[in-house]
């Protein structure tokens, strides 16, 4: 059985007042498709060079977050690159840049 999910926009919104809630910086980097965009979450822990993360679909039918983007990067930069490059390639796709104070805080994120 294939999960409910929510319209990209929704979710896109519940992560920023999340994050916001929790003290976090969240922001919008790029806006995609408003109902079935791809969502990828640029996290980093405080001014860390960011770690991409998108949701994969498990075999239970199921969703779940899981690292993405550039293999070993040295630099924001080498983020940003991988970002625009995966823009041009699927341009319906949303990113969300978090800046979060914790690595719990993260996983929660992640988990959820």
């Amino acid at each position: 059985m294939i999960e409910p999910r929510l319209a990209s926009d929704i979710h896109v919104k519940a992560i920023r007042r999340i994050a916001e809630a929790q003290g976090n910086f969240a922001s919008v980097l790029y806006r995609g498709d408003p109902v079935s965009g791809s969502i990828l979450i640029a996290a980093r822990k405080r001014s860390d060079i960011p770690v991409i993360y998108e949701r994969f679909g498990a075999m239970d039918g199921n969703s779940k977050w899981q690292e993405s983007g550039p293999k070993d990067s040295r630099s924001e930069q080498d983020v940003t690159d991988w970002l625009k490059k995966r823009r041009a390639r699927d341009p319906d796709i949303w990113a969300i840049e978090l800046d979060i104070a914790s690595d719990e805080q993260l996983a929660d994120f992640i988990a959820g």
